[in-house]
């Protein structure tokens, strides 16, 4: 039996990826807040038409990057799944005698594949909220 690797891109430097985005998103997510707080304190009551596009901008996008963050992540917890139930299936079908060189579901291989379905979910909200800090800044 061919030793077969798995088909996902979990990548091993994944905990940097998330540790990155984390510390980008803890840097940019309060410029994003302070700026538009500061827009709502200066449109006052009757804001203008600029700073009603720059609010159904700010609603939009939230919601945009909600529903691609759970999609991303929907979509990675299927690979995964379907990784681990191929392993499964092979080891019901592998002689006892074969079983040291099937892939298993070792704790690291589980860790590494829940830090990749956290990272695709971390891709679409860490994009919008730099893109956002980049565009306020040069306001």
């Amino acid at each position: 039996m061919t030793n077969n690797k798995p088909k996902t891109n979990i990548n091993p430097n994944l905990n940097k990826s998330v540790a990155q985005q984390s510390l980008e998103l803890s840097t940019s997510v309060p410029e994003v807040i302070a700026h538009r707080l500061s827009q709502f304190m200066f449109a006052g009551y009757q804001p203008n038409e600029e700073h009603h596009e720059e609010f159904n901008l700010m609603w939009s996008e939230k919601s945009d990057a909600f529903v691609e963050s759970w999609q991303a992540m929907a979509d990675q917890a299927s690979i995964v799944n379907q990784e681990i139930f191929s392993s499964m299936v092979k080891a019901m079908f592998t002689p006892w005698w074969e079983m040291n060189k099937l892939e298993v579901c070792t704790p690291k291989k589980m860790n590494m594949a829940a830090l990749s379905i956290i990272n695709k979910g971390l891709e679409p909200i860490h994009a919008k909220t730099t893109s956002n800090a980049k565009r306020l800044k040069k306001r």
